[in-house]
């Protein structure tokens, strides 16, 4: 199993509510922050970090590349949308910062919504951003193991395209993607490494493997299955519902108003199907009259979708269950959250790693030093 964490200039008690108007405090993060925090989740053992894009906020690729000479082990889960960055240049960015960092870089191919793309001059519909993906993703990858490429796609067009340099990991950095509709599941069975899905209940999650699962098969190949999912952990359940709660109390009517035109104008799948399975439950005052599943948790959704829409709450040995339960449906990668990041980054990892036993952390360590002992004392 690998846990991630997340990396993004967001930080406070509830920084993703800021269209609330008491949502509890947003700070500006600086590179002291990032740098703060990266040494959390590589002193932690986590196995590397998220770094989102978008919104026109900090460069991801600019803050994860400030931070190789801070960190030893996390790897850098870099965001990228196809079709703002020409293949080879991001097959030269690749490839330095693969070498650079000693082979630590994941990239993240992010298709965005409708409203992503117009800002950055991409006007592609959403059948047509899958479409600009799949030639896009097919070039870059033919550029990184070695290949002089030239290609006259209806999206993508190159000459020549030729890598000088080889990427650290071969034949490429591993390839994260995440997407629900079948066009986003196709794209993702043909091109990518690990398919990665926002939370959801564990029967939806394991029909969701599934169904990528066969479009994989169809192409001859296997992947592995990440999930993106927030957590609150204390010693007791009754702490940690105490915090969804003081986050819940803070949900005021103009963040649910604003994630409802949110919703409205959106293309994407993913976001639909988890305002789906929420369904039209009524807003009371009680946060756990929106826990779907025992300790899964989607008071967050109201205001906000996406990574953070569904929670797991709990004490440790509840939490680690829940993961473990997602772990039996076929994910093996986890990409936690909770805020404040620094904080909850330590906290996560006190309560959580010695029951997950994660890879890359001490834990898994000890628990591999542990086996020729116990291979001995049981013969």
């Amino acid at each position: 199993m690998e846990i991630h964490w997340y990396l993004v200039p967001q930080e406070g008690r509830l920084p993703f509510l800021q269209h609330s108007r008491n949502a509890g405090g947003r700070s500006v993060p600086n590179y002291d922050f990032f740098r703060q925090l990266a040494g959390a989740i590589d002193y932690n053992g986590y196995s590397g970090a998220l770094l989102a894009t978008g919104g026109g906020g900090h460069d991801a690729w600019t803050v994860a590349s400030s931070l190789i000479p801070l960190t030893e082990r996390m790897k850098f889960i870099i965001a990228q949308h196809p079709g703002l960055t020409a293949p080879l240049l991001l097959a030269q960015q690749a490839a330095t910062f693969d070498h650079f960092s000693k082979g630590r870089l994941i990239i993240n191919v992010v298709n965005g919504t409708n409203p992503q793309g117009p800002p950055y001059g991409r006007f592609e519909d959403h059948d047509d951003r899958y479409a600009l993906a799949d030639e896009y993703w097919g070039v870059w990858r033919r550029i990184m193991q070695g290949e002089t490429v030239t290609f006259d796609g209806r999206f993508v067009k190159v000459r020549d395209a030729r890598l000088s340099i080889e990427p650290f990991q071969k034949p490429y950095p591993e390839l994260y993607f995440g997407g629900s509709s079948p066009a986003a599941m196709a794209v993702a069975a043909k091109h990518v490494d690990t398919y990665l899905t926002w939370g959801e209940p564990p029967l939806q999650a394991a029909e969701k493997i599934a169904a990528v699962r066969a479009f994989a098969k169809a192409q001859g190949r296997t992947l592995r299955y990440g999930l993106r999912i927030n957590v609150i952990v204390r010693d007791t359940e009754e702490e940690a519902w105490a915090v969804a709660q003081w986050m819940y109390d803070r949900i005021d009517k103009t963040a649910i108003d604003f994630h409802r035109r949110q919703l409205s104008a959106t293309d994407s799948v993913g976001q639909l199907r988890q305002a789906g399975i929420i369904g039209n439950r009524e807003i009371s005052k009680n946060a756990r009259d929106l826990e779907l599943l025992p300790n899964l948790w989607a008071g967050l959704s109201l205001a906000i979708g996406g990574p953070l829409a569904f929670t797991i709450v709990g004490d440790a040995q509840t939490v680690a269950e829940r993961i473990r339960e997602y772990e039996r449906i076929g994910f093996d990668v986890f990409i936690l959250s909770s805020f404040p990041l620094i904080d909850e980054s330590h906290r996560v990892a006190e309560y959580l790693f010695p029951l997950l036993k994660p890879s890359g952390s001490r834990y898994a360590e000890e628990a591999l030093a542990d086996q020729p002992y116990r291979a001995v004392a049981a013969g």
